[in-house]
This record gives structure tokens, sequence and C-alpha cells, in this order.
């Protein structure tokens, strides 16, 4: 599925939607990045109105707004762990409490300033809570 043609602007970065053969050859190939040159109805099929630039075929084409969808924002590839603000465990999965204590997940480390990778420290009344715990048996 492509864009509305209102979001599609010259000078702007697309992706291509799904490989594009033209004269039995790959011009375009999905997921490929694509600048918009300028548009340009085609006076044969009106619809295909955005002038791209083939890299493949070294050549300009028009192409349709269901040939182009959306850049996708460069995304942080790294993943971050993340870790029970009571009990320090590595959390998995995607919930908010802790599977071992039920405390609160929170942010990867990295994001509050912890760049060393390390988890924090427990917080302070989950320390006591199990010091407390132990002393009872």
């Amino acid at each position: 599925m492509g864009i509305p043609d209102s979001e599609i602007l010259p000078g702007s970065s697309y992706l291509v939607t799904q490989d594009i053969m033209i004269d039995g050859m790959l011009a375009f190939k999905e997921g490929e990045k694509v600048v918009v040159d300028s548009i340009n109805p085609n006076p044969d099929t009106p619809s295909y109105l955005y002038v791209v630039f083939s890299k493949r075929m070294q050549k300009s084409y028009s192409l349709c707004s269901d040939n182009l969808t959306h850049e996708m924002p460069e995304q942080n590839t790294a993943r971050y762990k993340r870790y029970c603000r009571d009990c320090g465990r590595e959390a998995s999965g995607q919930s908010e409490y802790c599977g071992q204590c039920g405390g609160l997940i929170i942010e990867p480390p990295a994001k509050q300033g912890n760049t060393s990778g390390t988890p924090p420290a427990p917080a302070a009344h989950a320390t006591a809570a199990r010091s407390a715990k132990s002393s009872r048996t």
C-alpha cells in the first residue's frame, strides 16, 4: 500500500513498496530508497506522476503513489537491557513488572545516564526488605 498523493513531495526520500520490473529488468527493488525528483504526470498513465531515478537502469522513471511508502526513521538497533528497579534482575519480555519480585521495570540504564551497561543498584527499600525477610528465617 502506498501513501496519499498529498504526502509525496519533490526532493523527499521514500521507499519502494515492491520490486518493479521495466522492460524485463529490475529497475527498483522492494525497500530501495528513492528520491522524488519532480511531480510530472505521465500522459499515458496519469497516476504515474512521481519521477524517480533508477540507479540500476541509470534512467528516470515515473512511479505511482502505490509504489512509494514513507521512509522509516533510522532506529538505534542497539538493544538495551531493562532491569527491575527493586531487585536489579534483568527483565525479560515487555512486562512493566518483574516476574521475580513484582517490582517496576525501569528504562534502560543508558537512558538514565548510566552508560556503563551495568544494572542499577537495587532500591534501598527492596534491599532492606530482603534483609528483614532473611533474618526472620
